[in-house]
């Protein structure tokens, strides 16, 4: 019976096997790093346009996007939106922290 049914709240991993809980660990994790490559990216595809560059002006949206992609890092376009905008304290640290863990689940 699921836990939904039963009303409990955790799962009772007395029998699971060890291989069970690495490969749940790692499936985890993945789910993880998958979900910190998507919010990057839709923050740099806000951030792209807003930061502007003459040089993109005779490239689409995708095209644009692709460059700035294969040539700026995450870091490069915080500190570029730092520079430009005047953003709220709390949203620019909120920037540098997502930064740093994401830092850290690319070594895990």
């Amino acid at each position: 019976m699921s836990n939904e049914l039963t009303g409990e709240k955790s799962i009772d991993v007395l029998n699971v096997s060890y291989e069970g809980m690495i490969e749940s660990i790692y499936n985890m994790l993945g789910v993880c790093i998958t979900t910190i490559r998507r919010i990057e990216n839709y923050i740099t595809n806000f951030f792209i346009f807003a930061i502007g560059n003459k040089k993109y002006d005779n490239f689409t949206i995708k095209e644009a996007t692709k460059l700035w992609k294969e040539k700026f890092t995450f870091r490069k376009l915080i500190k570029l939106i730092e520079e430009r905008y005047e953003i709220d304290d709390e949203v620019k640290n909120s920037l540098k922290v997502f930064l740093i863990q994401r830092n850290k689940m690319h070594m895990v």
